[in-house]
């Protein structure tokens, strides 16, 4: 999968091409899992950026390894905030719900998801306010050392 594409955002949000067929067909849905699984591995690699110099450390590495395979992540209530034909974007809220055991975080979150023109049809998704989200499992996961 291809890293975040960095650009001059202004405001607190993550970017994440994903690959699907039919370049002339609109983004995915809201609801698409393949969405789903894009917003956990945007929401993880800012959490792996956050403790970098902390993973240097082999036996820590071992550790945020298994705290990162003991989170669940999955998106509820799903909304569509309406599709724009031209640019081909569609914009959406949901509630990820985010657990490790019994304990489970519940974010409102908001996300595009738009085709780019790129030759093989992917989707680029922008998750919108992720340092929310990132800061309390970066917080978690250093809290292990």
């Amino acid at each position: 999968m291809v890293r975040p594409v960095k650009g001059h955002w202004q405001t607190s949000c993550l970017v994440l091409p994903i690959l699907l067929a039919g370049c002339a067909s609109p983004p995915p849905a809201c609801s698409d899992m393949e969405v789903a699984k894009t917003l956990k591995t945007i929401i993880l690699d800012e959490v792996e950026k956050g403790s970098a110099l902390f993973a240097t450390v082999p036996k820590a590495q071992r550790l945020m390894d298994r705290f990162a395979e003991s989170l669940t992540f999955s998106i509820g209530n799903v909304r569509s905030d309406g599709y724009n034909r031209d640019a081909k974007t569609r914009m959406c809220q949901a509630q990820l719900t985010i657990a490790s055991g019994a304990d489970a975080q519940v974010h409102d979150i908001a996300y595009t998801i738009q085709r780019t023109e790129n030759p093989g049809g992917d989707s680029m998704i922008v998750l919108d306010n992720h340092r929310a989200i990132v800061g309390p499992l970066a917080g978690a996961r250093m809290a292990l050392a």
